[in-house]
């Protein structure tokens, strides 16, 4: 016949949200770098002189031709 070993039931993690305090100050004082304090904003769309003096001439501002003018002495306007 086999014996039964009852063994202790431990208590299980509680689970679930645990709330967290926000820490007041800035990050360096705790030890952290602060990663965006010499952040600088970069335009990911640059457009093309060509592309801003149709989009100017679109909306009918006068600056237009002088970004036509501007793209045709670029070096990389081509004429064929």
């Amino acid at each position: 016949m086999a014996k039964v070993i009852q063994f202790p039931t431990p208590s299980p993690e509680k689970f679930g949200f645990k709330p967290v305090r926000k820490k007041k100050g800035s990050p360096d004082k705790h030890g952290q770098l602060n990663l965006f304090a010499g952040a600088k904003v970069i335009n990911m769309n640059q457009l093309s002189a060509f592309e801003e003096a149709l989009m100017l001439d679109e909306q009918g501002d006068s600056r237009a031709v002088a970004q036509y003018q501007k793209f045709i002495i670029s070096p990389t306007y081509m004429p064929k």
